[in-house]
């Protein structure tokens, strides 16, 4: 959040410094919205506020207002006052911002658009309102709202960058192109839509013309960190190490409070770290949910699931393997291997993408969206398996882990996990981001909190870079 909110900061700093004092103004009132008390938003719109006063059509006491139920977390009563004060003032961007927010945090946002239909014919209140559909998870009813703002203007790039952004986040990579490429043909030096090209482009394996778009979105704007980052990507892809470093480097100097390119800079320097930010992770597999199992399962010969489960079952005698945690449930993988020799299983995950694929087997008594060590040490655990295909790598230290599991479960319990092997001591950050476990450290892990290693084996995990990676497969029992 605070790499978010510097990012913001500096786009507001770098709009005084070339004239555009409004739009600097409504990215600080926007801050002040959900961080009312960030010194420097406020420092900077007071001062521009004497600069240049912003016309506002509503009354002082009518902005606290909203602001206070917004912080409050009144979403519908915040709808209630602010719709129909839309009608009236149908330009204030304070307003519309308001709307947008409390749509943002509301369960029930496609209803509430419906029910309280903002004045027609203002284009950017359907805009305000896409966007915080897009960013609820709502994209085909913020793709409808983004078509009745360029009904109303037509020519109107930020729509139509906004409106890729939907369809890509629905995998719909040619509608995409084409909202980018229409945002173009307005406004050619439109950096962020040069750069979604290259990353639709990316995913879709057109690496070179991707590394065009990229390059096309540094020359309209060279303090681009994320365009940097994407072409790191692709040089880590095509195994241009140096390169990747350059360009990882020079996105850690433009936007330095961003974890995830630091992250990614140390593992391909070598420098050792005990955890990923969990916003890398949770990015990472966002991205791919849509097409998470025909990628592992078809191109990368994934079988994890099913030898994970026959590992299991072969330690439980064929007994039932009672109450399962799924602990980094992905799509749910794992849930549709174990589902029939099972008493119930949970499953929890950091991607709300990928929670949205588990949903929908249907396998899952419970859905949780949590980092896996926070659901551990806050929620009622009671399990007699605890399961983790793949997502060890991912989190690095598993301290945590075997302690919270020792300490909090219920009854006498069973871990039953995958690694990315390695015959170093301890556990290792690698090029590619994620961490490999030695035998030695989940032994001594039992060793320090009183677990048997019941299965230790050495696979095949999957194929990358036309390999296959050396895998493990655990089974530790909790004796104590």
């Amino acid at each position: 959040m605070s790499s978010i909110i510097g990012s913001q900061l500096r786009m507001a700093k770098n709009l005084t410094k070339t004239g555009n004092l409004l739009a600097a103004q409504s990215i600080y009132k926007n801050i002040l919205v959900s961080f009312p008390n960030n010194r420097l938003a406020l420092i900077c719109d007071q001062q521009l506020a004497r600069i240049h006063p912003q016309k506002s059509e509503l009354a002082n006491s009518q902005e606290l207002t909203l602001t206070a139920l917004l912080n409050a977390g009144n979403n519908k009563s915040v709808l209630a006052t602010a719709l129909p004060l839309a009608k009236l003032f149908p330009s204030d961007n304070f307003l519309l911002t308001i709307i947008a927010k409390a749509l943002a945090r509301s369960k029930n946002v496609g209803l509430n658009v419906k029910q309280n239909a903002v004045e027609p014919n203002y284009a950017g209140a359907y805009n305000y309102i896409g966007d915080a559909l897009r960013q609820n998870g709502s994209f085909d009813d913020a793709i409808i709202s983004y078509q009745k703002a360029l009904t109303i203007k037509p020519k109107v790039a930020e729509v139509y960058f906004n409106m890729g952004c939907a369809f890509q986040k629905k995998d719909a990579f040619n509608q995409a192109l084409v909202c980018y490429r229409q945002a173009i043909s307005i406004k050619p030096d439109y950096a962020k839509a040069h750069n979604n090209i290259g990353t639709v482009l990316h995913r879709t394996g057109a690496l070179s013309d991707a590394l065009i778009s990229y390059h096309k979105a540094l020359s309209a704007n060279p303090e681009y960190a994320e365009a940097h980052y994407n072409i790191g990507n692709i040089n880590t892809a095509l195994g241009e190490s140096a390169a990747a470093i350059e360009n990882y480097t020079q996105a850690a100097r433009i936007d330095p409070d961003d974890a995830d390119t630091k992250h990614i800079l140390d593992a391909i320097t070598g420098v050792q770290t005990s955890a990923p930010p969990i916003s890398y992770v949770e990015s990472l597999f966002d991205e791919y949910a849509a097409n998470f199992d025909q990628s592992l399962q078809v191109d990368l010969h994934y079988e994890m699931p099913i030898i994970l489960k026959n590992t299991m079952l072969e330690a439980q005698n064929n007994t039932s393997l009672g109450a399962i945690l799924d602990m980094g449930c992905g799509t749910g993988l794992a849930g549709t291997a174990v589902q029939d020799f099972c008493d119930s299983i949970e499953g929890v995950d950091v991607s709300k993408g990928m929670l949205e694929q588990a949903k929908k087997k249907q396998v899952y008594d419970k859905l949780t969206h949590a980092n896996i060590a926070q659901y551990l040490d806050t929620m009622p655990l009671d399990f007699d398996y605890f399961v983790a295909t793949d997502v060890f790598n991912y989190i690095g230290d598993l301290k945590n882990i075997f302690k919270l599991i020792a300490s909090r479960n219920g009854r006498k319990t069973k871990i039953g996990f995958s690694t990315e092997h390695q015959s170093k001591e301890g556990f290792y950050l690698q090029a590619s981001g994620r961490y490999s476990h030695s035998k030695a450290y989940i032994q001594s892990l039992c060793d320090e909190y009183g677990y048997k290693m019941v299965h230790f084996s050495v696979v095949n995990l999957r194929r990358e870079n036309g390999k296959f990676l050396t895998g493990a497969v655990y089974i530790v029992e909790w004796c104590k």
